[in-house]
């Protein structure tokens, strides 16, 4: 991970976008800062399978691309089920880069990757860190990553989603009463 292993030609970045493109998803890890009393959305590109080889070939390209990623295992819990892999990469820096790198390259879920790189840029672009309460096109972007996700369009069956605005027009991401 992390150290490169010389030029990537785009047979192998094209590749990565057509395995995401069917098996990988673009979405938003919710985290609840507890000491800050805060919910918070953090890019993640997730992509699982159980071929290993499979495995082998999406970490050596990320190495390539020098995207950091952390892979791990899920075991099966019942005898017809699969030994299976996930790779992952989370936070904006990363995801960024990832994105940059692949985007060009998806077909299926383009759309939802660059959901996902418009909610990074409006988050790091220079407020202040990305600790800002959130505004109403940011919302609106969690709530259609969410969405695009889940298969389904905003509900109530998310708790976690309940809107309490703030006097200039942001929001900050709340747990109801």
């Amino acid at each position: 991970m992390g150290n490169p292993q010389g030029k990537i030609d785009e047979n192998r970045i094209s590749w990565l976008a057509g395995f995401l493109d069917g098996e990988g998803c673009f979405d938003l890890q919710h985290q609840y800062q507890k000491h800050l009393r805060r919910e918070s959305w953090r890019p993640r590109i997730r992509v699982s399978s159980t071929d290993i080889p499979t495995l082998d070939r999406v970490t050596e390209i990320l190495d390539r691309l020098s995207v950091a990623y952390h892979v791990s295992w899920r075991y099966p819990t019942k005898a017809k089920w699969s030994k299976s892999w996930a790779v992952e990469t989370t936070g904006f820096k990363r995801a960024q880069e990832y994105l940059t790198r692949i985007t060009p390259y998806l077909f299926t879920k383009r759309a939802q990757a660059e959901r996902l790189i418009d909610f990074i840029n409006s988050r790091m672009s220079g407020k202040a860190n990305g600790h800002d309460p959130y505004t109403d096109a940011e919302v609106s972007l969690i709530m259609a990553i969410r969405s695009a996700v889940s298969g389904k369009g905003p509900s109530v069956k998310h708790p976690d989603m309940v809107l309490s605005s703030k006097p200039s027009q942001t929001h900050t991401l709340a747990q109801p009463d």
